[in-house]
């Protein structure tokens, strides 16, 4: 209900301005004819909220329609030096948030009218896209896509390092869940135009899968080692679908956490300070990650006071860790 009366309030305030707005705002389908532009409205209390407002429309056409999880893409970004922005014209300096926003949706080509201000103070605009001109961009885009995706195939088959021609792979397929978000926004914008993929994102998936196999990973503590910390660790590698092993592998983490208790004059609670270091190791003994937090918890009794501590570092392997984890099987240079 309330929805529907702020619906029904924005199509009155419209309305009731609509003498003063200009045409291309009032008569839309005759300015960008659907079949050449793809529009979405937008308004704010500012032209720069106006625009904003617009785009964030428009993403939301593609978004929709875009299948691949947000994370991987998120992952081939962090690896990637292109720039996918290109609004084409910059009515004002957009905030860091929404240019990574705008980018993520991979919206070029971007155009906008100037906003204008209605009687009651709101600015109105559209944000348009020209069908053509933007998928063939985004076609150009894909073509240089296949290419690093053929190399990367073309350099983990060459390669006898078993890492190495893991993190080809991983970068080919990283590259293809990019090319397969870019496939569906093309269809969006062109249906029917497309271009045939050599390596589909499924069947890199199984050759990445069928080399993690080759790699295996395990998990020691010298010091204090405590099963909830092991599993949480070896969660991450098995999520990548490495193997963890109790006996002889190829890669080694070696953890350490160290508990003590200590007084800050809190005669209620119970304190204890922690710290915990991880290090990832090859079979040449190279140390590829290493990573340190340290922290304190308090609770009622020292018991459970360490268990918050062990909470805390789970959570921290599950967010940190896993980020480094993945950074580093990530990366590769061409």
């Amino acid at each position: 209900m309330k929805r529907i009366l702020v619906l029904l309030a924005v199509i009155i305030l419209v309305y009731s301005c609509s003498s003063s707005m200009p045409k291309w705002y009032t008569e839309k389908d005759n300015f960008f004819p659907e079949s050449e532009y793809l529009l979405a409205k937008g308004y704010g209390i500012t032209p720069e909220k106006a625009v904003e407002d617009a785009i964030v429309e428009l993403s939301r056409i593609f978004g929709t329609k875009v299948s691949v999880e947000k994370d991987v893409l998120e992952r081939y970004e962090s690896i990637s030096d292109s720039d996918n922005m290109d609004l084409h014209e910059s009515y004002y300096e957009f905030s860091t948030e929404f240019t990574k926003f705008i980018s993520e949706q991979n919206l070029v080509n971007v155009r906008y009218m100037d906003p204008v201000r209605e009687k009651r103070g709101l600015y109105f605009t559209v944000a348009y896209l020209e069908r053509d001109k933007t998928a063939n961009i985004l076609m150009n885009r894909l073509e240089r896509l296949e290419e690093s995706i053929n190399f990367h195939v073309k350099a983990s088959n060459a390669s006898l390092d078993v890492i190495e021609k893991y993190r080809h792979l991983n970068a080919a397929w990283l590259s293809a869940a990019k090319e397969t978000m870019m496939q569906e926004q093309l269809d969006v914008l062109a249906p029917g135009m497309s271009l045939k993929m050599k390596y589909s994102m499924e069947a890199l998936a199984k050759m990445k899968s069928k080399t993690a196999d080759l790699i295996s990973f395990n998990i020691r503590s010298i010091k204090s080692p405590n099963k909830h910390v092991k599993q949480a660790i070896a969660k991450v590698i098995n999520d990548n679908g490495f193997k963890v092993l109790e006996g002889t592998a190829m890669m080694t983490v070696n953890y350490h956490s160290d508990m003590k208790e200590i007084d800050i004059h809190q005669d209620m609670l119970v304190f204890v300070a922690w710290d915990f270091d991880i290090k990832m190791r090859d079979w040449k003994k190279q140390t590829l990650l290493s990573i340190y937090e340290q922290g304190r918890e308090g609770s009622l009794d020292r018991y459970n006071a360490e268990l918050h501590a062990i909470e805390h570092i789970q959570k921290y392997i599950d967010t940190e860790f896993r980020d480094e984890f993945n950074t580093f099987f990530d990366s590769v240079e061409e």
